[in-house]
């Protein structure tokens, strides 16, 4: 494997991805830049239309209406931490809710969205729901969104009640290091950069990563971070530009800043990858990151030494 395949690997197992077998075919075919998939413009309003039917849907107490804005096998969990399977249990549940609650009214703040993948968004967002003569309350959630069949539906929901001061402490306390910028740039030519930062909530960890090829953006994606109360283990999703995307399960090792994180992912190609990732804070500026285990399909890859990535200092 040459340095540039470890360096873009690097960020692709920072971040979960499933595509960990592009950058070793990059090394004989030479890595290329990738321009932004066109129509990412258009993507992203018919995202905020679903939104918006989304919205007009639960103000009319209209559960079908609701759970169509799912895709069929899409996930909600709820503020308690409930996870609702598929299109028929989201349907039953607010159908429960709005027999229960009348005279609701939803209103949604989009905070960010992006599109992490050619038919993967990722919403971040708040919402505020209020009966008349009430003050509202208020969550903030995470939507992943997925197109099929040309249409935006809603994949995964997260939904998280907003507390009155952000608390970093908790399951993620021990990934709270990462917060900042990370480089690497040890190869010519070649920059990997990640950013991680808080949710709103507080209650993930929200990472986005690029690569730049001889300046231009090669690859860049977002990953999610958080506590799994149903699994009680720390899990992240990621997807990325190239249509790749994965989950993994972090272990934290017998020192502080040390991590193992096993990968489940799924090619750009739709064949399945897996890798056990590691972890080792050196100081508050600098960590270094390996990978062993790694297959994809039927192949065996071969494991990738530690790689130093260093902080951004802030300006």
């Amino acid at each position: 494997m040459t340095k540039q395949v470890g360096c873009v690997l690097l960020v692709l197992a920072i971040a979960g991805s499933g595509a960990l077998s592009r950058a070793d075919e990059a090394a004989d075919a030479g890595a290329k830049p990738q321009a932004v998939p066109a129509g990412e413009a258009d993507d992203l309003k018919a995202v905020r239309a679903a939104v918006e039917t989304y919205v007009a849907a639960f103000n009319a107490a209209d559960a079908k209406g609701v759970a169509n804005c799912w895709s069929q096998r899409g996930s909600y969990i709820t503020p308690g931490g409930v996870r609702l399977q598929g299109t028929g249990a989201i349907e039953r549940h607010f159908a429960d809710y709005f027999a229960e609650n009348s005279g609701l009214k939803l209103v949604v703040t989009v905070d960010a969205l992006r599109l992490v993948a050619p038919d993967v968004t990722l919403e971040e967002g708040t919402a505020y729901v209020s009966r008349e003569d009430e003050p509202p309350s208020e969550s903030t959630y995470v939507a992943v969104h997925v197109k099929r069949d040309g249409a935006w539906r809603l994949d995964t929901v997260r939904e998280t009640v907003l507390p009155d001061e952000v608390e970093t402490a908790g399951p993620l306390d021990g990934l709270a290091w990462l917060i900042g910028q990370w480089t690497d740039d040890s190869l010519e030519g070649v920059q990997v950069d990640s950013s991680y930062s808080w949710a709103r909530d507080g209650k993930f960890l929200v990472n986005t990563f690029r690569v730049n090829i001889d300046g231009q953006i090669d690859l860049e994606g977002t990953q999610i971070i958080g506590w799994d109360p149903s699994r009680q283990t720390i899990r992240s999703w990621m997807f990325d530009s190239d249509g790749g995307f994965g989950e993994g399960t972090w272990t934290p090792g017998e020192s502080d800043g040390q991590w193992t994180v096993e990968m489940k992912s799924v090619t750009p190609e739709g064949r399945h990858a897996s890798a056990e990732n590691h972890y080792r804070r050196v100081d508050d500026d600098k960590f270094t990151w390996a990978s062993t285990k790694r297959s994809v399909g039927e192949a065996e890859l071969s494991d990738v030494e530690p790689i130093e990535v260093h902080r951004v200092a802030e300006p």
